[in-house]
């Protein structure tokens, strides 16, 4: 395999083995093909490369830096018969694979659907600047303008990239991904304020608030350094936000598992949702008690199903009415969080059994937000005031289509808990197979 590499040092491969060329001037011809992509004129060549050289002797200069190429590399390496000069149809630049991976990538997209497109390639492919270190001797002015533009107009589409990259790994939740992309913008564009500003929430909302700050402050002190002017006020708000723990919750869609977080004491994370209720079994409670359902779980039942659910490993729990919600695995999750909810709602059930009446429940997966503002029960567990998120609509959903003595699940819950928990698919209210669900068979 014959392989050129101006990401970086420039290096030109054969076959696993770094090609040494002995003139510069060689090299700096492959690096001019392969940025203009196309065959060029051999006259050209000698205006660029030896200037001010008699035109036999440049003609001669050029003819052997040619053929020292191939005679050095083992290989053709460029095509020099006649009046154009190409690279060999055989030969891989790094640089060609960047150019075609930006124009494959599509014009329209979600930030989650470009983020697999290609993205983790090209990232891969431009991880150093074009041309590191690279000096091809004494040129025209013409050649260094091309590599500079050349430079310049990848750099740009690269910060592009990062920029759209970031977005991406935040809503997913991938602090530490979004963290590695932004120093990276940072190295290429070190005075671009929104490239500080994204490395700024990344921080704060993984929960790492004084290096949010010192971000600010290395950007501050760039900015008065090499510009003598403070940071812009979009800049200065964030700062402020952050220290105030005013900044807003990261964007994250809950379409990937996202890592846990914690800002302005919210908390957010995947767990395994369960959702109670009464539902109409609440009238035969209220029928054998003076008060309305939801004082009986209030007053009575809420205690007893805390301490079932505190047994099962349940994270925490909040009532509202004659519903209670309770989270399995959160916010670090563990192998069996599904395992243990399904085992806490069989048991809800039978305790409920206790008390005359039967529960309807359900159970799923997904993102949840937690507020901080929580009060223990008496028995030691916490007890939500603020839950809120997809994990716990989803649960909801499953829960209010059940039966009093029912269980429905996600998708997910349901495969996890299949080799204990036989299941039979069911379709909820509605169309779609967004509306599915899984039923224990009694």
């Amino acid at each position: 395999m014959k392989e050129l590499r101006l990401f970086g040092i420039p290096r030109l491969i054969v076959d696993d083995q770094i090609i040494e060329l002995s003139r510069r001037k060689s090299f700096g011809i492959l690096v001019w093909l392969a940025i203009r992509e196309t065959p060029v004129i051999r006259d050209s060549l000698l205006s660029l490369f030896w200037p001010a050289s008699d035109p036999e002797k440049a003609r001669a200069s050029l003819r052997t830096a040619l053929s020292s190429i191939n005679t050095e590399s083992g290989t053709r390496i460029v095509d020099a018969d006649g009046e154009r000069i190409s690279l060999d149809a055989e030969l891989v630049t790094d640089l060609s694979e960047f150019r075609r991976g930006l124009a494959e990538l599509p014009v329209e997209e979600t930030i989650e659907e470009a983020a697999g497109h290609g993205f983790d390639r090209l990232l891969e492919l431009a991880a150093r600047p074009l041309l590191e270190t690279f000096n091809p001797g004494t040129v025209a002015p013409e050649f260094d303008d091309a590599v500079l533009q050349t430079s310049e107009e990848t750099n740009r589409v690269l910060e592009g990239l990062l920029e759209k990259s970031i977005r991406a790994a935040t809503l997913a939740g991938n602090w530490d991904q979004g963290i590695d992309r932004g120093r990276r913008w940072l190295r290429l564009s070190p005075l671009n304020e929104s490239a500080h500003r994204r490395m700024m929430e990344l921080y704060a909302w993984s929960g790492r608030k004084d290096a949010a700050l010192e971000q600010f402050s290395v950007c501050r002190e760039l900015m008065n350094g090499e510009l003598g002017m403070e940071p812009d006020e979009e800049t200065l708000g964030l700062r402020d936000a952050i220290s105030g723990n005013r900044l807003p919750v990261p964007p994250v869609t809950g379409k990937q598992d996202p890592r846990p977080w914690s800002v302005q004491g919210i908390t957010a994370g995947s767990a395994f949702v369960l959702s109670a209720s009464l539902g109409r079994a609440g009238n035969t409670v209220q029928s054998r008690n003076p008060w309305d359902a939801a004082s009986v779980v209030n007053l009575y039942i809420l205690d007893a199903f805390s301490e079932v659910l505190d047994s099962h490993g349940a994270a925490g729990i909040t009532s509202l009415g004659d519903r209670f919600v309770a989270l399995f695995g959160f916010p670090e999750p563990g192998q069996d969080d599904a395992y243990h909810a399904s085992l806490a709602a069989l048991a809800l059930n039978s305790a409920a059994m206790d008390w005359g009446f039967q529960l309807a429940i359900g159970i799923a997966r997904g993102l949840v937000y937690r507020r901080s503002g929580t009060n223990n029960c008496d028995d030691g567990l916490q007890e939500l005031r603020y839950l809120a998120g997809p994990g716990v609509n989803a649960a909801s959903e499953l829960r209010f289509a059940c039966e009093p003595g029912e269980l429905h699940m996600d998708g997910e819950t349901a495969k996890a808990t299949s080799g204990y928990l036989p299941s039979v698919r069911i379709r909820l209210p509605g169309a779609g197979p967004s509306r599915d669900a899984w039923k224990l068979k009694h």
